[in-house]
């Protein structure tokens, strides 16, 4: 996918007159030796802005959509969150952008989803105990022209998902012991394993009667240990 920020290459003749620059989303850090508290409904947001249009007489441009930026969150085993109004972290791509002349058209790329990344000094115990938060790392699509109309209005929109930005991530800043992965390092379940950087993937193919027991601390590589019925 593609990543903005840019201007557009122009269309026409002459010296260009307008600049409109889109941004990225920069970083939001945040951290608390004890830990950190989130109340209802915040929303942490660092996301790249939508592209722009512009024409005059001779020149259309159109800039690329910003990239999400960063939101690194280092927090103490204190770590709440309430369960009726998640907070929101964003880090998505902006807009990409559109301008037309007769029947040509100029598009701008969209920018990629940024990251979220925890560093939580997790207590042991309960894995129930990680609170919820609702992540958005997206990337940006089709925006609008300088008038305020949709891209989606283009002939053979279709063709442009190759402008899109690509998804971002989100994941835990330091690796997890193997077994667990996800921002939070939780466990992988019984018939899935992880190496503590990657997600939790599936289990090598086991026999037809054979079962994976359960496990307390998740399996680190692909052939999971598994026990056959009788």
């Amino acid at each position: 996918g593609a990543s903005g920020g840019a201007t557009g290459i122009p269309h026409g003749t002459g010296p260009p007159i307008w600049s409109g620059h889109s941004s990225g989303g920069g970083m939001i850090w945040l951290s608390g030796l004890s830990g950190i508290t989130f109340g209802a409904a915040v929303r942490l947001d660092a996301s790249g802005r939508d592209g722009a249009a512009g024409k005059d007489k001779s020149n259309h441009f159109a800039s690329g959509g910003g990239s999400g930026g960063q939101i690194l969150i280092f927090s103490g085993p204190s770590l709440k969150a309430p369960d009726d109004q998640l907070p929101t972290l964003k880090a998505s791509g902006g807009n990409g952008a559109c301008t037309s002349h007769s029947n040509l058209w100029v598009v701008s790329g969209a920018g990629g989803g940024g990251f979220v990344g925890f560093n939580w000094s997790k207590p042991s115990g309960d894995r129930l105990l990680r609170p919820n938060f609702n992540i958005l790392i997206g990337g940006g699509a089709l925006g609008s022209d300088e008038t305020g109309h949709g891209c989606n209005l283009i002939p053979g929109r279709e063709m442009l998902e190759a402008t899109f930005g690509r998804v971002g991530q989100n994941m835990s800043i330091t690796a997890c012991a193997g077994g667990h992965a996800g921002v939070f390092c939780d466990l992988c379940d019984k018939d899935s394993w992880s190496d503590g950087v990657g997600m939790c993937q599936p289990c090598n193919p086991i026999p037809l009667r054979a079962f994976h027991p359960n496990s307390t601390t998740g399996w680190s590589t692909a052939d999971c240990p598994y026990s056959c019925s009788v």
